[in-house]
Order: structure tokens, then sequence, then C-alpha cells
């Protein structure tokens, strides 16, 4: 369970530092 939640918490994060990553990356170029 506790597994679970920090993989969810994990890909959340993840994926909001993509996107603000990208949209850097779009930004920059």
């Amino acid at each position: 369970m506790k597994k679970r939640n920090f993989s969810a918490e994990f890909k959340r994060e993840s994926a909001q530092l993509v996107v603000d990553q990208n949209y850097t990356v779009a930004d920059a170029a």
C-alpha cells in the first residue's frame, strides 16, 4: 500500500517535472 502511494506521488511529480522541462525547452527554442 505504501509503495503504491509513493509510486503515484512520484509519478505525478515526475509528470509535472517533465511538463515544466518541456515548457522551458520550448521557450528556450
